[in-house]
């Protein structure tokens, strides 16, 4: 579906002078009064949304390859070939951004579903429960200057699981458990 500049107005709530101004920042031509869904989706929304994280209007000229006509060389043949191949590439980039930022964001809610099935998977496995164990040898191998005693090291009260406070209690309970015990066996 081809756009008019009516429809770009109204798609982006532009005014006629900033709908020229980011027309000339991605290098596409004012005077045309029609543009082609390829020229709106892999040029003027990659510009809108280079806009939309806060590129400048130089940075997006630079990036669609836009620049002062009093620093382009004459035009010959071989430049106007690499003008039709540095537009085709610009135009090719901009899209394959604009689909890889698309991407991206699809695939971004997925990311905590991913990672949550690969810890499971690891557990499941057993590879979780055998790098705990090889840590464990590492920590209390006389390679290392100095060890770490983790039963007296305390895990403060997160969000209301104070896990090292209830294993205290816990281990309290179990050693006056054995202390009942052997006072019983000793009678």
């Amino acid at each position: 579906m081809p756009y008019t500049k009516k429809d770009l107005r109204d798609k982006y709530h532009l005014s006629n002078s900033t709908l020229h101004e980011h027309l000339k920042d991605c290098g596409l031509n004012t005077k045309d009064p029609v543009f082609t869904d390829e020229q709106i989706h892999s040029i003027f929304d990659v510009a809108e949304q280079m806009r939309k994280e806060g590129y400048s209007s130089k940075q997006i000229r630079q990036h669609f390859g836009v620049g002062n006509p009093q620093e382009t060389p004459p035009p010959s043949a071989s430049s106007e070939r690499n003008v039709f191949t540095d537009a085709v590439a610009q135009t090719v980039k901009g899209f394959m951004q604009a689909e890889a930022r698309e991407a991206v964001r699809k695939v971004l809610p997925l990311i905590p579903l991913i990672v949550e099935q690969e810890f499971i998977a690891l557990i499941q496995s057993g590879e979780f429960h055998e790098s705990f164990i090889d840590y464990e040898e590492k920590v209390r191998s006389p390679e290392r200057n100095h060890y770490y005693d983790v039963t007296s090291y305390t895990v403060t009260d997160v969000g209301g699981l104070g896990a090292a406070e209830d294993d205290e209690e816990e281990n309290k309970k179990a050693r006056e458990e054995e202390k009942t015990v052997d006072e019983e066996k000793k009678e």
